[in-house]
């Protein structure tokens, strides 16, 4: 069961990763800029669908990965996986609206057919469902890391890398600080939150 629970969640962090490999113009499409990121959608919208697709994909074994986890590490750790469902849920979400709406209004806003004044509201929308997976999945991550941290069968590190990542990086998408040009908060790309499911996905390995 360990194993199952622990492949799970390091081919979850790998599927993610991948994903988010996959991303058209990264340095554009992630850039803040409405019109640069509808032109990128539009003439890379098939790049565009697998890079969410094998992103979901790794969002979902994930959570499963966690969830599994929850019968075998002793509390807190089934708060972590509750906590983490719900952030993958609204993520999924996001995800899906990216690859359906934001995709038909990439192609008629380059089919001069749309002014953007609806989508600027769902855009604002989206975003803030994202926000609240990122505070929500670190949150989970904290969690874990404290629930392994009371399990003497993990290593210790595992725990207190998960602990100091979910902690730091909570707190850093919480305040938006610190920034950087390229994307804004540092802590905000979201394949920085299956670095500590990794780890904790490795962890759960060597104590099988």
């Amino acid at each position: 069961m360990e194993h199952t629970a622990a492949w799970t969640l390091i081919l979850g962090a790998v599927a993610f990763f991948v994903g988010a490999g996959l991303a058209p113009e990264p340095s554009r499409v992630f850039s803040g800029d409405r019109a640069v990121y509808l032109r990128v959608l539009h003439e890379h919208h098939h790049r565009w669908l697998a890079m969410n697709g094998v992103m979901i994909v790794g969002v979902v074994l994930t959570a499963a990965g966690l969830v599994d986890a929850a019968s075998l590490v002793g509390q807190p750790f089934a708060v972590a996986a509750v906590t983490y469902l719900v952030a993958a849920v609204l993520w999924v979400a996001v995800l899906v609206a990216r690859s359906t709406v934001d995709i038909t209004v990439a192609d008629r806003v380059a089919a001069g057919q749309d002014d953007l004044a609806g989508y600027e509201l769902w855009s604002a929308a989206t975003g803030g469902w994202f926000r609240v997976h990122l505070l929500l999945a670190y949150a989970a991550v904290t969690v874990a890391g404290v629930a392994l941290l009371r399990d003497s069968s993990v290593p210790a590190w595992v725990g207190w890398t998960a602990v100091g990542l979910g902690l730091v990086a909570g707190i850093g998408n919480a305040t938006g600080q610190p920034r950087t040009k390229a994307w804004g908060p540092l802590f905000e790309p979201p394949f920085m939150v299956h670095i500590p499911t990794l780890v904790i996905g490795i962890g759960l390995l060597m104590a099988s």
